[in-house]
């Protein structure tokens, strides 16, 4: 099947992380038009931005629909009623239980939570002016390539 062919794109989450690990199906993009959107924490850094436009990317090449980003506190009713991706720890990754200030430097979590929620989050602490840890850049990537 072609690229061209493709009407439905399913990702298939089977992924183990370093805290844990998930066994769902998320459908994220049917028939060329998102059926999620992709949330950032409103504190997040540059990290977490470029980790959601990096899955925002590939899922647009992989299916040729434009998955929107938003910050958490713009989601409105009916993006919180479907499927949600979030992408770094804030708000929402918190509220599905993930928390990863107990990870090692650079670690990363990728979990399910209930019907709706998917987490891909890391450490993304500052070093230094301008640079941080790549945690939740490295659970995009991890995400991306077991699927």
């Amino acid at each position: 099947m072609s690229l061209w062919q493709l009407n439905l794109f399913m990702v298939a989450l089977s992924a183990s992380a370093m805290t844990g690990s998930c066994d769902s199906v998320f459908t994220l993009v049917q028939n060329r038009r998102p059926a999620c959107v992709i949330a950032v924490p409103s504190e997040s850094n540059e990290v977490a931005m470029v980790a959601a436009r990096d899955l925002q990317e590939h899922l647009r090449l992989i299916s040729m629909a434009d998955v929107p980003i938003k910050g958490e506190e713009s989601l409105d009713a009916l993006d919180r009623a479907g499927l949600v991706v979030v992408v770094g720890e804030g708000d929402l990754a918190r509220t599905c239980g993930v928390r990863v200030d107990g990870l090692p430097p650079e670690g990363f979590v990728i979990r399910s939570a209930a019907t709706n929620r998917l987490v891909l989050a890391g450490r993304d602490d500052r070093l230094g002016p301008g640079e941080y840890q790549r945690g939740t850049s490295f659970a995009v990537r991890e995400f991306l390539e077991s699927q």
